[in-house]
């Protein structure tokens, strides 16, 4: 597919019930799957977020998300990772 500059279209309902059209292209040493959706399935962002007011932050609620990422965060291994355990 990378020599020939292709990629594919493909009706697929493996993944739901429903059957959706994918995009399949070459990506590195691999393939890359995407499943395309309707204008009618996407849905604008501001729909997720709305509720979310700019001001509305309980400065408490914040340091203490601050603290906890503060105190949980470490350098990423992806060897160790558990995603790399279950595909091993």
């Amino acid at each position: 597919m990378t020599k020939m500059k292709k990629t594919a279209i493909a009706e697929s309902g493996l993944m739901t019930n429903r059957e959706r059209l994918i995009f399949i292209s070459p990506r590195d040493t691999g393939m890359l799957l995407q499943t395309l959706r309707t204008g009618q399935e996407v849905r604008s962002s501001a729909a997720y977020f709305e509720d979310i007011h700019a001001n509305g932050v309980d400065k408490e609620m914040l340091q203490l998300a601050e603290k906890l990422i503060e105190q949980k965060a470490r350098d990423f291994d992806p060897v160790s990772s558990s995603i790399a355990m279950r595909s091993a």
